[in-house]
């Protein structure tokens, strides 16, 4: 009895229960929203735990209804999906749709058609991510389809998103994408825009590491070489600038790298001349390897002291400071001292051989005529118009000879033009001057000498003129010459000389008349105060306060002065019309080699570039400016030759003393002995002589030969 009473009792629920649903259900499939929703709203909790199945396939109806404003077929299928299970597995779902048209599959084939028309319309990855689940629990008719729709929703946000990490996240959630390639590609443009912004290197490594075939790879490779060659530049490390001409040998601005290793390398050199070699084949565009090869070929040259080579590069490349080192090498290696310095000027080259006889060389480096002159020069030259008498001048091709202590005149052939029996013989333009004797008459000099012409053919014979020994006449300079022609310069009739502008306007008179400072500037005192005044050469005259006896120019325009009451130094610019330093400096040379040599108030020489910039420290005692290279100085250690860039290049000597006959030469003096050394360093004369009692610019050097004193005497290049 009691079994029976829970039996009717559940049955009953139950009924209750499904007939509620189904009247739900019922108002549902005709379309009544109102009384569909009033029945839904009012079925007992109770009898919704008693049969969840049956609720769920109702509430999953209710939210897909069409006349729903709250219509929801996305929550409609998740809770039909949800309790998908329970409700193919439910006994009351037949009693639910007793009566009705639907049947389970139909209600399944709709929940599943407006849900997924929704969600195709939201194409939401999320949504997709949430709906998938439930699709795959209740076995969705088209689970492929969204399957393929979520791939492609998922593909379409990465691509937007367009972020490594977005990509990374589909790849992981899309294993088997047909667009892994794709998004593959895309991820690595990005990893290839980071690389390319980074300033990283190893980021860049990485980069190219990883993606070997990548179709930019060549512009990530140029991003790293830039970051490698800014970094090798920066750090100034040698072996860093190497390894990059290594591994980037033909980077667009690799020149520079090589450029940069040279700039190290070159001031290591030293004279080392295999170093130097080494330098050229290594570095063969560099700056400095025309220099350098220079040198090279320079010291080969004088390492064979081939005469005909060493000639062909002194017509080639012109007569240098080189040439020391050419004459040192031809008479260390044939005992022959050329005597000829500009080369190019002369048919045959003078020389002094082994018997201290002067004779003649052909280009080729052949004896064109033996040596058999002397090389004294007479002791008063009265007709000594040209600087070397001695030599065969292109387009006269004669010479003057000394033989036995009489001149004459030879030809190229060594045949006597004029033969040797005269005290003196000159050229004077087209004729030569044999002088035959000298009549002295009260303190004036007869001169009686013969008249050639350049072939050798007497044109008068014992012509003669007089010489006063205390005449001079010297040429004034014109001083209109120099000033524009719209400049009137004049003396009047008391002397002075009066300065008028182009505008007629008097603005300067002057008893001193006019000197020059610059080739642009002149300087004058003017008669009414006696101060130093400049002028143009458009008579722009003006005042700068200095005195008239020291002024001097130290290049261009710029020159060096006192000022009038003697207590300043200045150096004044002359174009801009001011004084641009005041008492920095006690004396300035005149630029050389673009180095001016300059003291201090404390006696101290050192040496500034043409922008006035110190260049070698002023910690010298006394210095020279520069020529040939190197310069003299002196400190606490003695005298010798420093190069350009401050670097001693000798010997320290008691004194040095340039040697005012023969350029690049220096008298050297040690212990009370004197010899001579050039500007390379090179000794051209042991220092083992014993000089007269007299200063060393009274040492006569005759031709090769040097008169250290009346009883002594020796060759240049003297190397025994």
């Amino acid at each position: 009895m009691k079994k029976t009473t829970l039996l009717i009792i559940a049955t009953l629920c139950i009924f209750s229960l499904s007939a509620q649903n189904r009247a739900v259900i019922k108002l549902i499939e005709e379309g009544d929203y109102n009384k569909a929703t009033e029945k839904y709203l009012k079925i007992d909790y109770k009898d919704i735990e008693k049969s969840p199945a049956a609720y769920a396939l109702t509430t999953a109806l209710y939210l897909d209804m069409e006349s729903n404003p709250k219509r929801n077929t996305l929550a409609a299928y998740e809770t039909f999906s949800k309790c998908y299970d329970a409700i193919y597995s439910s006994t009351d779902i037949e009693k639910l749709l007793k009566g009705s048209t639907l049947t389970l599959d139909i209600i399944k084939q709709r929940l599943e058609q407006h849900s997924m028309q929704t969600l195709f319309n939201i194409e939401n990855e999320a949504t997709y991510d949430t709906y998938l689940p439930l699709a795959e629990q209740a076995y969705h008719s088209q689970l492929a389809e969204i399957k393929v729709r979520h791939e492609l929703c998922g593909y379409n946000s990465a691509v937007a998103k367009n972020s490594i990490e977005g990509y990374n996240i589909f790849l992981e959630k899309f294993k088997d994408t047909p667009h892994r390639d794709d998004i593959i590609a895309r991820r690595t443009d990005l990893y290839f825009s980071d690389a390319m912004k980074s300033e990283n290197e190893s980021v860049v490594e990485n980069f190219i590491a990883t993606y070997p075939d990548y179709k930019h790879l060549d512009k990530a490779k140029e991003h790293l070489s830039n970051l490698r060659y800014e970094r090798v530049i920066r750090s100034g490390n040698f072996n860093d600038l190497q390894w990059f001409t290594e591994q980037h040998p033909d980077y667009p601005q690799v020149s520079n790298v090589w450029q940069a290793m040279a700039d190290m390398e070159y001031p290591t050199l030293n004279g080392d001349i295999e170093a130097m070699r080494r330098f050229t084949q290594k570095y063969p565009n560099a700056t400095q390897t025309a220099d350098v090869a220079k040198r090279v070929h320079i010291a080969d040259l004088s390492a064979s002291a081939d005469i005909k080579l060493i000639f062909e590069y002194i017509l080639s490349e012109g007569y240098d400071h080189n040439y020391l080192y050419f004459r040192h090498a031809i008479a260390k290696q044939h005992g022959a001292i050329l005597l000829t310095d500009d080369i190019s000027e002369v048919s045959l080259v003078r020389f002094l051989s082994t018997n201290s006889k002067i004779g003649y060389l052909d280009f080729e480096g052949n004896i064109a005529i033996e040596p058999i002159y002397s090389p004294n020069v007479e002791e008063t030259d009265w007709l000594s118009f040209e600087a070397q008498p001695f030599d065969f001048k292109k387009g006269r091709d004669i010479a003057t000879v000394c033989l036995n202590g009489k001149w004459g005149v030879i030809d190229t052939k060594g045949n006597y033009v004029v033969k040797p029996t005269y005290s003196s013989i000159t050229f004077n333009e087209d004729n030569i001057w044999a002088v035959a004797r000298l009549n002295e008459v009260e303190g004036c000099v007869e001169v009686i000498f013969d008249r050639y012409n350049f072939k050798g053919q007497l044109i008068k014979a014992k012509d003669s003129f007089w010489i006063d020994d205390y005449c001079c006449d010297i040429e004034p300079w014109v001083a209109e010459e120099w000033f524009d022609q719209s400049v009137n310069v004049y003396m009047d009739n008391e002397g002075r000389v009066r300065l008028y502008n182009p505008q007629g306007k008097l603005v300067g008179a002057t008893y001193t008349g006019f000197s020059n400072v610059t080739e642009d500037y002149l300087c004058f005192a003017m008669i009414e105060s006696g101060n130093i005044y400049f002028t143009s050469r458009k008579a722009d005259v003006f005042w700068l306060d200095i005195s008239g006896w020291s002024v001097d120019c130290i290049f261009d325009n710029i020159i060096s002065a006192e000022s009038s009451d003697g207590k300043h130094k200045y150096i004044i610019d002359l174009d801009k019309r001011e004084i641009i330093m005041t008492d920095v400096y006690k004396s300035v040379n005149q630029l050389s080699e673009n180095r001016i040599c300059v003291s201090d108030f404390n006696n101290r020489y050192g040496y500034l570039d043409k922008d006035f910039n110190p260049v070698i420290a002023l910690s010298y005692k006394t210095a020279t400016p520069f020529e040939l290279g190197v310069a003299i100085v002196s400190d606490n250690s003695g005298y010798y030759l420093i190069d350009t860039e401050g670097n001693r290049i000798s010997d320290s000597y008691d004194k040095l003393e340039k040697m005012y006959a023969y350029n690049g030469l220096y008298f050297a003096t040690k212990d009370g002995l004197m010899g001579i050394i050039d500007c390379h360093n090179q000794v051209a004369v042991p220092v083992r002589y014993k000089p007269s009692n007299t200063p060393y610019y009274f040492i006569q050097i005759e031709n090769g030969i040097v008169h250290w004193s009346e009883t002594s005497k020796s060759k240049l290049y003297e190397f025994n």
